[in-house]
């Protein structure tokens, strides 16, 4: 598993508590990273992205978070972001969420899939590097 595919469990399971199964939101939707993208063409009454099934929302989800990593996004994230800041906007204190403790999660999470000592201040590029063009 690479840190990628790591992080965006860590969120599947964060977004479906107490896990990915009913009666959560992210599961209803097939949405497991309860994303809400205005590019998305069907959403639900309060605006997450309802998708066919659970693989088109992963790839969401994890295009998402590739577009983070690699600065390829509006919110001036990149591979020296760390992971705080990176939930900072993932899960923002107006949406009702605590990012503080959401990177925690996330941080403890992703350091047992990939073996490594990861914290909430680690750089995005301790978790994943994308490819070189």
């Amino acid at each position: 598993m690479n840190g990628l595919d790591a992080l965006a469990t860590a969120i599947t399971w964060r977004e479906g508590e107490p896990g990915f199964k009913p009666p959560a939101r992210s599961f209803r939707n097939c949405n497991p990273g309860n994303l809400r993208s205005p590019e998305w063409h069907l959403h639900d009454e309060e605006g997450f992205d309802i998708y066919p099934d659970v693989i088109a929302g992963y790839e969401a989800l994890v295009d998402d978070l590739w577009a983070k990593f690699s600065g390829e996004n509006t919110h001036g994230l990149g591979q020296t972001s760390t992971l705080g800041q990176l939930f900072d906007v993932y899960a923002p204190g107006e949406d009702h969420n605590d990012p503080a403790s959401y990177a925690a999660f996330a941080a403890a999470w992703v350091g047992l899939a990939i073996g490594k000592a990861i914290t909430v201040d680690s750089p995005l590029s301790a978790i994943w590097s994308p490819p070189a063009s």
